[in-house]
């Protein structure tokens, strides 16, 4: 999986394989918040924590709301052009 997405994203000029320095897939049977009069207050519990750890939230499971595949691709655009 990692492998796969690591080929492409250098594929398509976004990043080079040299510079990927840690790959590691998880997978967790509660990893999405569930939407509840608590989900906000969850979110930023999982966004604070996530920002301590140096994660990046991007994308339509990140950012935990629903984006169609165009919102997806201006989310990451956004989040690449802070970084340039």
């Amino acid at each position: 999986m990692t492998k796969q997405t690591i080929d492409e994203l250098s594929n398509l000029k976004i990043i080079s394989k040299e510079e990927v320095c840690f790959t590691e897939v998880k997978r967790t049977k509660y990893a999405y918040v569930i939407n509840d009069l608590d989900f906000y207050r969850n979110i930023n519990i999982v966004r604070n924590f996530t920002k301590k750890m140096k994660i990046d939230l991007v994308g339509r499971f990140s950012e935990f709301r629903y984006l169609n595949i165009d919102a997806c691709i201006r989310s990451a655009m956004e989040y690449v052009k802070n970084y340039e």
